[in-house]
């Protein structure tokens, strides 16, 4: 992902909607970008970062690229990494 906007806390703490929202917007989209297909099904991020959070998945990182139009900014790639919540402070490290 080129130009990536990046958000990982050093402290191995779990992100917050805020800290998401400032590093990757696009994560609450909430309906697709004009122009697709009928058929399309959206999901938002928002729906899977809750469902993960029912699970016991907690989002550690944030990321977007940047978008070529404020208008795109809201629709553009981006990515939410997560850790399981019991694994949040291992010392040898955590699978994500």
């Amino acid at each position: 992902m080129p130009d990536l906007i990046y958000s990982r806390k050093p402290n191995n703490e779990a992100l917050s909607f805020f800290d998401i929202s400032k590093q990757a917007p696009a994560a609450f989209a909430d309906r697709p970008i004009e122009g697709v297909s009928d058929r399309y099904g959206h999901f938002t991020t928002l729906d899977a970062i809750q469902q993960l959070g029912s699970n016991g998945w907690v989002p550690v990182q944030a990321a977007q690229t940047a978008a070529r139009t404020k208008s795109a900014a809201q629709h553009t790639r981006h990515l939410i990494a997560f850790a399981r919540q019991a694994d949040l402070y291992r010392p040898e490290g955590r699978p994500e």
